[in-house]
């Protein structure tokens, strides 16, 4: 492209480009109050942290916490007392406690960023300081997320990595059998993945969601020869700030349909955006997806599509990293009751939100047969918040909740 050209380029979007966005149309104030789920605080005070990690494990009845801020592993009690805190080079990003020597990714730099200081290794349990034990791989891409899969079939499980970096990243595979690294995309934004034989060929294949520019959901196809062959699923505009998405099967009909959620909103400062939010893609045809519900929420960054009122259909719950602290604040949270197909009622847990929620989990946390919640907080970027809500989250010596839990109570009465 010419200088010329490049001007004319820069013309066209300086005139035709909106000087603000739309607000959100359609879309009343949350005003109910959710009665179904019951926040519980740990006892544990942290000057600052930036999550990385949060993974509620019902076997061994521990919560553990990745800190980026002040690197380190935390360990949690059933009743959420800080048991342990291991110093980590960087913030924890994937743990893995089946084996007798437990897995560690580490981030690498907390922020967007192409220095490549990312790993993955075997480790010794309780030790002061986390050190590798065995090496896995090293110089990674800033690691977003990781999962363990045998996606060659060979009867070992294979690490895949998401390298979200900066200008460079990536996904790649360490098989069991080799350890030997591969690539197997190579660009930036790599957030997660999630292995399942979506072509129902017998072999599994990777659904891959990318940010960063390239905006996508894409399915790495695994060939008879155990190579992948490249399939964009959905493509997003490259300002949608893709964040996450699982998969559920919305209207019953045997085929996965996507929970797709979009809301980075890292600007500065943020900007409202009317396109964030929470979107329902079902599937209509072999692969073929399309749109069939979206809940506009400012900043949403988690959704998770479970039965939470054990009614028989699924529910979404929801939270946002970037919420309208001005104007709604309490859409930090949000849970999405199905009361009819594809008909959600929001409702909210407080006007003034105890965290600035980044991950969020379920799993049944107290054994009575319904899906509890965990928020992990990461009050790093609070370009935009007013100083009420970061006192709000803070005691009066200046220390933050690391995660929130949400008793489910669908099991002991009434719920409307």
């Amino acid at each position: 492209m010419s200088q010329t050209e490049w001007e004319v380029l820069l013309e066209y979007y300086a005139k035709m480009a909106p000087d603000s966005l739309p607000q959100t149309q359609g879309k009343a104030q949350i005003t109910a109050l959710t009665a179904q789920f019951r926040p519980h605080k740990p006892d544990y005070l942290s000057a600052g942290i930036g999550i990385t990690l949060l993974q509620p494990d019902t076997a061994r009845r521990r919560v553990y916490v990745g800190d980026g801020l002040m690197p380190g592993l935390l360990t949690f009690s059933e009743d959420f007392h800080l048991l342990e805190r291991q110093r980590s080079t960087s913030g924890p990003v994937y743990l893995d406690l089946q084996g007798r020597q437990p897995v560690m990714a580490e981030i690498g730099e907390l922020f967007p960023s192409d220095y490549r200081t990312g790993r993955a290794f075997q480790y010794a349990p309780r030790t002061e300081t986390i050190r590798p034990r065995r090496m896995i791989a090293e110089q990674l891409s800033r690691i977003s997320y990781a999962e363990r899969s045998d996606t060659d079939l060979d009867g070992m499980s294979d690490l895949l990595i998401c390298g979200f970096g900066n200008y460079q990243g990536g996904l790649i595979r360490i098989p069991g059998s080799t350890g030997a690294s591969e690539t197997l995309l190579q660009t930036p934004g790599a957030l997660r993945t999630m292995t399942l034989d979506w072509t129902l060929d017998s072999l599994p294949d990777i659904l891959v969601l990318l940010a960063q520019g390239n905006e996508s959901l894409v399915l790495l196809e695994q060939q008879p020869d155990h190579e992948f062959r490249t399939r964009v699923l959905a493509q997003f505009p490259p300002s949608n700030g893709s964040t996450w998405f699982d998969t559920l099967d919305i209207d019953r009909d045997g085929r996965l349909d996507l929970l797709y959620v979009n809301g980075d909103n890292g600007d500065y400062p943020p900007l409202m955006k009317p396109y964030h939010g929470v979107h329902i893609l079902a599937q209509e045809d072999s692969l073929k997806f399309r749109e069939r519900y979206f809940f506009p929420m400012h900043g949403a960054f988690r959704a998770l599509a479970r039965d939470f009122d054990l009614d028989g259909d699924l529910d979404i719950a929801a939270l946002s990293h970037f919420p309208d602290y001005l104007h709604r604040p309490e859409e930090s949270f949000v849970y999405l009751r199905q009361d009819a197909p594809m008909a959600f009622a929001p409702s909210v847990l407080e006007s003034i939100p105890s965290g600035k929620w980044l991950l969020m989990a379920s799993c049944d946390w107290d054994r009575d047969g319904d899906e509890d919640l965990f928020l992990g907080h990461s009050g790093i970027l609070r370009t935009g918040i007013p100083e009420q809500f970061v006192q709000a989250w803070s005691d009066s010596a200046g220390g933050f909740i690391p995660f929130l839990y949400l008793e489910n109570s669908a099991r002991s009465g009434s719920l409307r």
